[in-house]
């Protein structure tokens, strides 16, 4: 692969990565990532907004927004039950492996 071929292929995850990076790029978000290290993982159910807002110095709406940037980004996953949302650090997920690349 010549230099100019490599060079297009980085610029190339580097984009595909923009919003990953941006979410977590954030000091509030990697805070707030800290926090759900201390939080139910996704096999012991996750935490409702609630129980996250208390681990927090957040108010409920700023996780709430924050909570949907890293869903949207692939960091958090959420888990339905009824009317119940329960979030979780996305562990296995491929975002985690293209960003160690």
């Amino acid at each position: 692969m010549d230099k100019q071929t490599e060079l297009h292929r980085i610029q190339q995850e580097f984009t595909d990565l923009a919003d990953l990076l941006a979410a977590i790029g954030d000091e509030t978000r990697q805070y707030l990532i800290q926090a759900m290290f201390e939080l139910p993982c996704k096999q012991e159910g996750g935490a409702r907004v609630g129980t996250i807002t208390e681990k927090t110095h957040l108010s409920r709406p700023a996780v709430s927004h924050h909570i949907k940037i890293l869903k949207d980004a692939g960091v958090v996953g959420m888990r339905k039950e009824g009317t119940k949302n329960y979030y979780y650090l996305e562990t296995d997920n491929r975002r985690w492996q293209e960003l160690a690349q």
